[in-house]
């Protein structure tokens, strides 16, 4: 049997985030109406508490997510190859992207919009239906604008998968002969190696918390033309963990 490296220390991480985030859609059923469209639900309490743990979770935990994409993303791509990396992210990106705007989507929508008056005396699966490809086979507005709703996620990522393949193949000779790749391994490795390195790459964050809606909740732009502020700012934390990858000393 083929023995793999891992890393269990990631891998942990990796678990821990996603626990978190059923905490996250617990906590954030008690979140401030004025931010939460959940008072539809029936009798509603605010707790601050909570309220600030829903934040407070959110605050780091996508950037962490694409942090660790682009980790095994470069890990990935290295040891098995562009087409291997390219095909192996299809079955496990687009196809569940697919299938999550096509049946999920619709069916989320169907519970947000179940006091909506447009859609008044309809069932949860006739308004589900309304929302099929995003309302194009109903006279219904409700949405009128292509989203993706949390699967922005998704959406970002295989934005960054092919900038990164592309650019592997396409600028990998002239990154390489500017030495470019051992400037930004520099950079990283000086950011987690450093004790004052965490402000600088705190400092570049902050730039971007400037111009984005809010760094913990959706993006601004969660839709087929994806805001670029926002696509940067989650495009610094995916490289990060590209350079990450061949920051060794970083594990040992």
């Amino acid at each position: 049997m083929e023995q793999t490296e891992r890393y269990h220390s990631l891998d942990f991480l990796r678990a821990t985030a996603m626990y978190l985030g059923v905490i996250l859609h617990v906590t954030i059923l008690f979140g401030s109406p004025d931010r939460i469209l959940w008072n539809f639900y029936g009798e509603y309490y605010q707790d601050p508490i909570d309220y600030q743990i829903t934040w407070g979770i959110h605050l780091f935990r996508m950037q962490f997510f694409y942090l660790i994409a682009g980790f095994f993303a470069e890990m990935v791509y290295l040891k098995k190859g562009g087409k291997y990396f390219s095909l192996n992210r299809l079955k496990r990106i687009l196809v569940p992207f697919i299938f999550g705007c096509l049946i999920i989507y619709p069916l989320t929508l169907g519970v947000f919009a179940v006091y909506n008056a447009e859609l008044n005396g309809m069932s949860y699966l006739e308004q589900s239906l309304t929302f099929f490809l995003w309302e194009c086979f109903s006279d219904t507005e409700y949405n009128p604008r292509i989203t993706f709703v949390h699967f922005w996620f998704m959406w970002f990522l295989m934005i960054f998968y092919v900038i990164h393949v592309f650019g592997r193949i396409a600028f990998l000779g002239w990154i390489q002969k500017t030495k470019i790749s051992h400037f930004i391994t520099c950079i990283v490795d000086y950011c987690i190696d450093k004790r004052c390195g965490v402000f600088l790459l705190a400092g570049v964050t902050f730039c971007f918390h400037i111009t984005v809606r809010s760094s913990i909740f959706l993006p601004d732009e969660s839709h087929l033309d994806a805001a670029l502020n926002d696509l940067a700012y989650y495009m610094v934390f995916y490289f990060f963990g590209v350079g990450l990858f061949h920051c060794k000393n970083f594990f040992s």
